[in-house]
């Protein structure tokens, strides 16, 4: 049953986040930077998840020990996040989503390599096939023109967030409430793109309720609902 219930949970967190462009592409061709968009959804997302805590009845608490543990977690999804948007600029946004989909092997990977775990015969006939389908899209695609440095900032966008997710199991955090973790891990992240919005000339604001739809959508399916299912799927 747990099994099943974090199989349910990943599936569930992985299609939230392929929503991603949906959201964010509107806002890139309304003028808004990678700075300012990421910013606004961070910070929505955590004051969501911020509400979400007392009524569930958690604590904000946590361990002095457990502040520098909290802030590169967020350092991993925020380089997550930022690569993904900048590939943006370079790719279409199907292919990089598909790219930063391969966060699945990195994971597999970085856990033999780092952790020594068993690669069955199974795994390693996935990570081939995901490998090669990956490198059949971007060949394909490159002759049509895709710059060849949108591909590996996409790569980078998913090597951070599987560096994220392995973190998240392995760290002195391991065993905090999901919910928990994740507000701190996204208000961390509004941190960091506000002090760099603003050595950029600021925040921009958000230019109309179509934007503002866009930010709280994005701010939810692809952030709150994904982080969540992912922490518990874990």
């Amino acid at each position: 049953m747990a099994n099943f219930k974090g199989l349910v949970t990943g599936i569930l967190s992985s299609s939230t986040f392929g929503l991603i462009p949906l959201f964010t592409l509107p806002l890139m061709a309304q003028g808004m930077t990678f700075d300012s968009i990421l910013f606004y959804r961070f910070l929505t997302a955590g004051v969501a998840i911020g509400i979400l805590l007392p009524i569930r009845g958690e604590s904000f608490v946590i361990r002095k020990s457990e502040l520098p543990t909290l802030c590169y977690l967020s350092l991993f999804y925020v380089m997550s996040a930022l690569f993904l948007f900048w590939g943006y600029n370079y790719l279409p946004s199907g292919v990089a989503t598909t790219i930063h989909f391969m966060y699945p092997v990195f994971v597999t990977l970085i856990m033999s390599i780092i952790y020594h775990e068993r690669l069955s015969a199974i795994i390693i006939t996935a990570i081939i096939l995901a490998i090669s389908g990956v490198a059949s899209l971007s060949i394909s695609d490159t002759e049509q023109g895709i710059d060849l440095t949108g591909i590996g900032i996409v790569l980078i966008s998913a090597i951070s967030y599987a560096l994220y997710i392995v973190r998240v199991n392995k760290s002195k955090v391991r065993n905090m409430n999901g919910t928990k973790l994740t507000f701190y891990v996204l208000m961390i992240g509004s941190l960091i793109f506000l002090l760099n919005a603003q050595l950029k000339g600021g925040v921009q604001s958000i230019p109309d309720g179509k934007a503002f739809m866009n930010i709280l959508m994005l701010a939810i399916l692809p952030t709150v609902v994904s982080n969540l299912a992912l922490v518990y799927a874990i």
